[in-house]
């Protein structure tokens, strides 16, 4: 028999081809659930057939008597049937039909039958519980019908708590919590069963140790807890150790829970404790302190009842105090407090408040208990996230915390540097990694401020301007967290601990715009586009430390942008400078040392990785910083130039500047090789618009093809650009050094009357005075 050809031949003849459609037939379907002698495995296999084909069903229901007759059958089978899958194939049928025939005496019917079956000597079986269960689910409103006309099939469910199985009493819960669930049901529930409910829970918390009904039974009363006189009902039930169901009162049960080792125990019984409390803290608080609740956990829970102030003002006293084990535990408590404190609820809505808990947090950091201190550092950084601020942003209070971070890291910085004892790297990476956290937060929440003025609104005259914060930000990077990370990557490179500080870098750009120029010149000069490069190459490539790598390209692409916006060669290319480091950066990630060989390379799919060397290395000259031997440099840059054509103006005007500062160390040029970089030079007339570099002029009245040919268009972009007070210093020092260029500024000076021309008149005046 296939699940699709259901007809069973002992009984099927004479039903006739009206009960059949599309090879199943109702009649015997209708007939086969009551039969002893039909085997577990064809009725299931029926009722599979009842649920896959819609006419099957239509033409069950389309007589009542058949319809009630089918669903009689399958409630005998859900009490009778001893086969699991058949079981749950029955309650599936049994629920689809509810949905097919949703009609209320139907579904009130359905409950009759199941009570007359309870009352006839079968208890309420586990199928039975677990079906109504998922009757109320499908049906809500029939939870209504439980508590007012069909109270009598309630209070059999509610018998259920007192017999011995467990997945029975599960199932039961189940039931309650749905009724429990919704509102009407629970108005017109009587106040009698009402009482005997909140018993009946309670001595089964109180007779349990199985984790699943316990949490089942908790479930129920959290939502019974919704409702203010069930929680007087269930908070005035005191010891019933002498009633017919003895059972212990909540606080103590809750109690017993809290010490349980189960997070998920303790979890549902402190929502339990909220959901009592809620309704009237000053009145039961009293109840769970005499049930001795054990405090810190239940306040790690319940802070959201009670608020934060508590904590913070014991944290207060604690400090004062020697017991550094107590300050531990209390800033580690409100450290997992401000972590898990959900983002849209606000734990200091007024500046004071924030104030109040920055005051013990400053002291924890300046504590002389180096683990103190680190608890209060660890607490700072969450605190300092953007949703435990007030309104406005207390920047005062932000910038008293960061001071004592840095304060303390610089203490314990030239504390160790004196010490050399064995573990010092270790601890010095530990203190700087919180110290780098705390100071990116500070940092990531003045930078939400500077994005978002509506953080700002309010902020009254007394305040701490936001401008002075940031600056205050950039000297505490400058002078405390530059020298400590950089000395400890000449020992070894965090990843973490790089992350962080490279993080922190970034966020420079965007909170002191004013002062990139200078501190951008100041991290070139100082090695760092080498430091972050090298970093890329040791951690990052195989796509290790993703996060990282990610972090360094950010940090380059703001630094280089910065700095290559101040070179006046590459004013009209920076959008396509940008491009090309953006897309390159990322996928950088070999030693500098093996740069030539990429220069090298022909293939077109490197050209913009080449491209990106060539700015890298631009730069780091210009800055004083060399990846590379000259020599290396060099001859790199003219094996690039000899197997590249039609590079951009900016591309070109960084090889210039590159062979004009290497020349010195290697040959003099040849014919070949000047023969190539003139065929470059002529497919790029825009490069000499530029201000060239005194540098670069040089060189190319090195060789005498180039400055017949590029002298004087070189001349004059850079006479057009610039102060006239520098150019006539630089110009005096080039015609000194390579006389030639003194026909080409003539014929600068010939030209048409422009303010090059005027210029160069001033020059060649100088020159001969």
């Amino acid at each position: 028999m296939s699940s699709l050809d259901v007809i069973c031949e002992k009984i099927h003849d004479g039903h006739g081809p009206r009960w059949e459609r599309g090879g199943i037939c109702v009649a015997c379907v209708a007939e086969m659930m009551n039969r002893t002698d039909v085997s577990v495995v064809r009725k299931r296999a029926a009722l599979v057939a009842v649920m896959r084909v819609d006419a099957v069903r239509e033409l069950l229901y389309s007589e009542e008597e058949r319809r009630i007759n089918f669903i009689s059958s399958l409630l005998r089978m859900l009490f009778s049937a001893v086969d699991s899958s058949l079981l749950e194939q029955t309650i599936q049928v049994l629920l689809q039909v509810t949905l097919d025939f949703p009609n209320q005496a139907f579904l009130l019917f359905i409950l009759d039958q199941i009570h007359l079956r309870w009352t006839d000597g079968q208890k309420a079986s586990l199928s039975s519980l677990t079906f109504l269960g998922k009757l109320l689910d499908a049906h809500p409103a029939l939870s209504q019908a439980l508590t007012s006309s069909r109270l009598c099939v309630l209070e059999c469910v509610c018998s259920g708590l007192l017999v011995s199985d467990e997945d029975v009493k599960a199932a039961v819960c189940y039931v309650l919590f749905r009724i429990w669930s919704f509102s009407a049901a629970v108005q017109t529930l009587p106040d009698t069963l009402r009482q005997h409910m909140c018993v009946l829970l309670l001595h089964t918390l109180s007779n349990t140790h199985t984790t699943a009904l316990i949490v089942n039974c908790l479930g129920v009363v959290k939502q019974m807890c919704q409702y203010s006189d069930v929680v007087c009902v269930l908070m005035n039930l005191n010891d019933g150790g002498e009633d017919a169901l003895p059972y212990q009162p909540l606080p103590l049960i809750l109690k017993k829970l809290l010490l349980s080792a189960q997070d998920s125990l303790q979890v549902v019984s402190v929502r339990c404790v909220c959901a009592v409390l809620i309704h009237a803290p000053l009145r039961f608080s009293s109840s769970f302190i005499q049930a001795d609740l054990p405090d810190p956990l239940f306040f790690s829970q319940c802070h959201a009842v009670y608020g934060v102030e508590p904590l913070v003002r014991c944290l207060k006293e604690t400090l004062g105090k020697s017991n550094n084990e107590v300050q531990k535990q209390g800033l580690k408590l409100l450290t997992a407090i401000l972590d898990r404190q959900p983002a849209a609820v606000r734990l200091f809505p007024t500046g004071s408040e924030f104030s109040t808990v920055c005051d013990v947090i400053v002291e924890g950091v300046a504590s002389s208990c180096q683990q103190v201190s680190m608890c209060a550092m660890q607490a700072a950084a969450v605190l300092l996230r953007p949703n435990h601020q007030s309104s406005p942003v207390q920047l005062a209070d932000v910038r008293r915390i960061v001071e004592v971070v840095m304060s303390k890291f610089t203490e314990h910085h030239h504390t160790r540097s004196q010490e050399s004892c064995s573990g010092s790297d270790s601890v010095t990476a530990g203190v700087l990694m919180q110290t780098l956290t705390c100071f990116d937060a500070a940092c990531r929440l003045v930078e939400a401020c500077v994005c978002d003025s509506a953080l700002m609104d309010g902020v009254g005259s007394a305040q701490e301007t936001l401008e002075s914060v940031c600056v205050f930000l950039l000297h505490c990077c400058d002078a405390a967290c530059i020298p400590a990370v950089t000395g400890m990557c000449e020992r070894v490179k965090s990843p973490q601990v790089l992350q962080l500080f490279l993080s922190v870098l970034s966020r420079q750009f965007s909170l002191c715009p004013g002062h990139m120029t200078s501190f951008s010149r100041k991290l070139a000069a100082s090695g760092f586009i080498r430091l972050t490069l090298e970093s890329k190459a040791q951690l990052c490539s195989g796509n290790r430390n993703v996060s990282l790598n990610q972090i360094c390209c950010d940090f380059l692409l703001k630094l280089c942008m910065c700095l290559i916006s101040q070179e006046h060669t590459w004013t009209n290319e920076l959008q396509d400078v940008e491009h090309v480091l953006a897309e390159s950066l990322p996928s950088l990630c070999c030693s500098v040392s093996d740069w030539p060989s990429v220069l090298s390379d022909f293939p077109q799919s490197l050209r913009n990785t080449q491209c990106c060397l060539i700015y890298l290395l631009h730069l780091s000259l210009l800055h004083g910083d060399r990846f590379l031997s000259d020599s290396a440099v060099f001859s790199a840059v003219l094996r690039f130039i000899a197997c590249v054509q039609d590079l951009p103006v900016s591309v070109l005007s960084s090889v210039l500047y590159l062979l004009s500062i290497t020349q010195h160390a290697g040959p003099r040029l040849d014919t070949v090789s000047v023969s190539v970089l003139t065929k470059a030079l002529s497919s790029c007339p825009p490069l000499f618009s530029c201000a060239l570099p005194l540098s670069v002029l040089s060189f190319i009245f090195l060789y005498p093809e180039l400055s017949e040919q590029f002298g004087a268009p070189a001349l004059m972009g850079h006479l057009s650009r610039g102060s006239e007070e520098t150019q006539e210093k630089e110009l005096l020092e080039l015609l000194h050094t390579h006389p030639a260029a003194l026909l080409s500024i003539l014929a600068v000076a010939c030209d048409t009357e422009s303010a090059a021309s005027r210029s160069a008149v001033g020059v060649l005046q100088s020159f001969c005075d």
